[in-house]
């Protein structure tokens, strides 16, 4: 008969034998799903490099969006935003018609004295890859293009074109104050700043960073001349200090529209805009969003 202490030992090592089994196989079977999907990945990317391009044409419904319709084609958003050049994802018309590849990638506008060995380098991809259009696959772009397959839109780019970015709503500036936590000026208390100041010279023009509505222009004792901009996707922004309102309630701007000139009203420490960003009620940081 066994004693108590060899037979909690023998079972020691028992499960830790078992464990380092499993431990084993879990590795084991990790590596071999892991090549398993490196292979499928190199598959599909050989089949697309080996497949023609062509394009059929989508007509938007109502329901449709651009991730609706990449999905139901096996594509990605970008794609379709790329091969049809447009600038606002959430944009789409009822009756809009939008080509649609049968594989993932790009458009590039080829420049002046480009070639497309100089294209495959920027994109670091093979020759193999640059697809000359050929007449009568339903490319109906303008200009001169390749199309680049499974390359995908910078991100920042894509980001601006889907409506979750800005641009500078100033050209020239610092930043003097940070979203977040800090001790108020006027009274010394912690308090959090809903936004970030943006120095620059008295008078400088302050832009719409994106299109958007206006729902409010007007004064307040605190941020004074305001303005707040109505954008899609349940974005708002706001501009205070201003020294000068240019647009009115109800107004719509394009992006670079100018709509104030940045000032020193109401509760100041300076001249600077006071800029902010919410996002369906919450504010956000700027910093984050802006290109």
């Amino acid at each position: 008969m066994l004693k108590p202490a060899l037979k909690a030992t023998l079972c020691f090592v028992v499960v830790v034998a078992t464990l380092n089994f499993y431990s084993c196989n879990s590795g084991m079977l990790a590596e071999i799903v892991e090549q398993d999907n490196n292979a499928a990945e190199l598959a599909e990317k050989e089949r697309i490099e080996k497949l023609d391009l062509s394009f059929t044409s989508h007509q938007v419904v109502s329901g449709d969006t651009l991730e609706k319709i990449a999905r139901d084609n096996q594509l990605r958003t970008d794609t379709l935003i790329s091969v049809n050049e447009i600038n606002n994802a959430r944009g789409l018309r009822i009756g809009q018609n939008l080509q649609v590849p049968n594989m993932d990638g790009i458009v590039h506008k080829i420049k002046k004295g480009e070639t497309i060995a100089a294209i495959s380098e920027h994109y670091k991809l093979s020759p193999d890859r640059i697809v000359v259009p050929k007449p009568g696959r339903g490319w109906k772009l303008p200009g001169a293009s390749v199309f680049l397959k499974q390359v995908r839109m910078d991100s920042k780019e894509l980001k601006r074109v889907s409506g979750d970015i800005f641009t500078h709503p100033v050209r020239s500036w610092y930043l003097s104050e940070r979203f977040g936590y800090r001790y108020d000026p006027f009274s010394g208390r912690r308090s959090f700043h809903r936004a970030i100041d943006m120095v620059t010279p008295y008078g400088a023009s302050i832009r719409a960073p994106r299109r958007g509505t206006v729902i409010t222009a007007s004064y307040d004792n605190a941020l004074g001349n305001y303005i707040q901009l109505q954008h899609d996707g349940g974005y708002s922004t706001l501009f205070a200090h201003l020294s000068a309102i240019n647009v009115r309630k109800g107004q719509v701007v394009k992006e670079g529209h100018v709509i104030g000139l940045v000032g020193n009203s109401g509760k100041s420490t300076g001249t600077h805009l006071h800029f902010a960003v919410y996002q369906r009620g919450r504010p956000i940081n700027p910093l984050l969003v802006l290109y």
